[in-house]
């Protein structure tokens, strides 16, 4: 029916056009029910009163049920939130705003007024989002979120600290040793508690955080948090920097101010914790102290020595040169910030490290703020709980209780948590229980509300140019583990680009967070696709191991073995390693053997070209072999003036009238190319032998840092 014949029937019909879109569809179907009941034929469809419904065979409420159920999967389904705004309902149902607000108009049975703007963050929750949605030609589907409500109280969090300074006790300073990689972090803390640390450690670089108590000649106590230098481990700094007390920024005198003491600095500035500077290896030849402060300044850190509040310290912990004076220094700086804490408070810590170690299960290393720490008491950490087991302080010794200010291992947890999460204590079991279900509701509900941004964005890409920006998209994203089955599949076919399967296990949380970032990195896949099947923390498992193997996968163990009783054959290539430099030069290594080998050229032998004779159209070129050895069946090239003019095969090479097959070094012969060499042949040339050989090509992808 045409719309022009709206207009002159909608007065027959006793309607009114009260604007456009929805109620033209509406007045449409009343405009063709009444054309139908005034043509000559039409018939009123019967309609079943109670007595015919009554009657009716089972056939018929069967197929009377199916037409109705056909009707409904023709209009489409929307999964959608419990709340949505205006903006988002004309995104989604490709509607203009006006349309929207006449739906509402209708819902709620109120007159429309037409406007040149719509208030477009207006929310709207069921039930009048359902009525509007259907007014549009929708039905929905809510997504299921869990109500947060009913459990907000039964969350644990961190209780105050108390102001009445008659129950706070001082406690030992928590102390992050940040820096640059190799400016001596750890070789301070062996001279401080008259250990050997660093040369215990892999390659002589700290690669996870450790935590330990330092007794000092004073009988202070001093926590210290060592962390690694090394770029890849910047989510292990960060984590240091915030939980501490004071910073002990470390900085070499030869040196100076480098990458990853920059980055220190910032993490410092964004925690706004006190620092202390510490000028180490000041007995070099090389050092120049007060030019490290003059960089420092620039970077925002001002020394006292240039009239700021940041002490600077100069030492040589190699030499246990101003060892005393650092440490003063920082019992100072503690005084300074009244760094105490409540004995009867809530136990409130911080999981620097999570582990799997055999024989203890899930190990975290926690640094405890506030409260004590005993055997058999319930922590809560994102969403894992123990009921502590055991507590191994910094020596090594099992202890029964934990201080504030102090650093342990704790055993006991259920699930391992991840590191860089707050442990808070529950007053009993059933605590710690409602309040991993808040969290878990919790987590379902952001989950839930990233799940709808995803699907508004995608929309959103879909209605622009969506191939052009799809493929950005995939240049960007994180790798995720990759599907077993799909990869089952891929693995039978024969794929353009070579794909390399990997396993990766570490020791704790900390390292498997490094190697992650490192693996993120890779941008290569026009060279190699690269596959993440399966990581974690802990042992090598029997059943990733069959899918290492199913998959022709290689498997990197990071400061961890596989299973007991775990038989590991040939068929799959495992890598063990204690060095993360190590680690990522093997897996560069396995992109480049699955890349197609390139030809490489090996010089046999060379010669000078003395004379130059024409015989008829042949040109001979008279030489003397300087070095190596001449082969006629090689690759041959001549060289002018340090340029490359000629590349090819002989024709014969011959001494006199005699053919020979190779010449050897302080020995003359004529050469004879094969074919027109176009840029002739002249007095002075260098002529080469060579034998081409084929060797494994490196990817061109280098991680940041290495």
């Amino acid at each position: 029916m045409s719309t022009s014949y709206l207009p002159s029937t909608v007065g027959k019909i006793g309607c009114a056009i009260q604007g456009r879109g929805l109620s033209r569809l509406c007045i449409q179907r009343k405009l063709a029910n009444h054309v139908c009941k005034t043509s000559v034929n039409f018939q009123q469809p019967r309609r079943f009163g109670a007595k015919d419904k009554k009657n009716r065979t089972n056939a018929q409420i069967a197929a009377e049920q199916e037409r109705k159920r056909a009707a409904r999967k023709r209009i489409p389904l929307l999964t959608i939130p419990h709340v949505m705004t205006a903006r988002d309902i004309v995104k989604t149902t490709v509607r203009t705003p006006e349309q929207v607000f006449l739906a509402k108009a209708l819902c709620e049975k109120q007159s429309f007024v037409e406007r040149d703007d719509y208030p477009l963050n207006t929310k709207f929750q069921h039930p009048l989002l359902t009525c509007i949605m259907k007014k549009l030609g929708y039905r929905v589907d809510y997504i299921k979120t869990a109500s947060l409500e009913m459990h907000q109280n039964k969350d644990i969090i961190a209780k105050p600290l108390t102001t009445d300074i008659s129950i706070l006790k001082s406690r030992p300073p928590i102390v992050a040793v940040m820096g640059h990689v190799d400016h001596g972090k750890t070789t301070i803390l062996d001279a401080l508690r008259n250990a050997s640390v660093a040369q215990n450690e892999a390659g002589g670089i700290t690669q996870s955080i450790g935590a330990f108590s330092v007794p000092l000649p004073s009988k202070d106590t001093v926590t210290f948090i060592d962390t690694p230098g090394h770029s890849v481990f910047t989510s292990m700094r960060e984590r240091g920097a915030q939980v501490t007390d004071i910073v002990l920024l470390v900085v070499a005198a030869d040196d100076g101010v480098m990458e990853q003491t920059i980055e220190s600095i910032n993490m410092i500035k964004r925690a706004e914790t006190p620092v202390v500077v510490a000028i180490n290896k000041c007995d070099k030849h090389d050092a120049a102290p007060d030019l490290v402060i003059d960089d420092l300044q620039m970077n925002g850190i001002e020394c006292e020595d240039v009239g700021g509040d940041v002490p600077a310290v100069r030492i040589s912990a190699l030499k246990k040169i101003g060892l005393q004076n650092l440490i003063q220094t920082i019992v100072d700086t503690a005084l300074m910030h009244s760094v105490h804490y409540d004995p009867s408070m809530q136990v409130q810590g911080f999981i620097l490290e999570s582990r799997v170690q055999k024989g203890l299960g899930n190990v975290c290393t926690v640094v405890l703020k506030q409260g004590t720490l005993r055997v058999g008491q319930i922590l809560v950490a994102g969403n894992s709980m123990a009921k502590v087991r055991s507590i191994v302080d910094a020596s090594g010794k099992t202890v029964k209780s934990l201080s504030s200010g102090e650093a342990g291992s704790v055993t006991g947890w259920r699930t391992l948590p991840s590191a860089g999460q707050i442990a808070l204590q529950a007053d009993c079991e059933a605590q710690a229980k409602d309040a991993l279900k808040y969290r878990e509701k919790e987590l379902e509900v952001l989950n839930a509300e990233e799940i709808w941004e995803q699907v508004s964005e995608k929309r959103d890409i879909e209605r622009r140019d969506y191939e052009n920006i799809r493929a950005t998209y995939h240049t960007k994203r994180k790798r995720q583990a990759a599907s077993y089955q799909k990869l089952l599949e891929s693995s039978k076919q024969t794929l353009s680009v070579p794909v390399l399967n990997i396993i990766i296990k570490a020791d704790v949380d900390g390292s498997m967070e490094a190697i992650m970032k490192i693996i993120n990195s890779y941008n290569c896949e026009e060279e190699c696709v690269l596959n993440l099947i399966s990581y974690g923390v802990g042992q090598l498992k029997l059943s990733e191991y069959e899918h290492a193997k199913e998959l022709k996968a290689t498997i990197f163990l990071f400061n961890t073995d596989a299973v007991k009783d775990l038989d590991c054959g040939e068929e799959v290539t495992i890598f063990k390693h204690k060095i993360i430099y190590n680690l990522v030069n093997d897996l560069r290594e396995e992109i480049g053997s699955k890349l197609p080998l390139v030809d490489k050229d090996i010089v046999k032998g060379k010669a000078d070209v003395l004379e130059v004779f024409q015989k008829k159209k042949t040109v001979i070129a008279g030489c003397k072999v300087t070095s190596g050895v001449l082969t006629v069946n090689d690759v041959f090239t001549i060289t002018r003036n340090g340029t490359l003019v000629h590349r090819g095969k002989l024709s014969s090479m011959r001494q006199r009238a005699t053919t020979l097959s190779n010449v050897t070094t302080g020995n003359e012969c004529g050469i004879i190319f094969e074919g027109h060499v176009e840029c002739g042949i002249e007095v002075g040339d260098n002529i080469q032998c060579l034998t081409v050989e084929q060797e494994p090509q490196e990817t061109s992808w280098c991680p940041p840092g290495f």
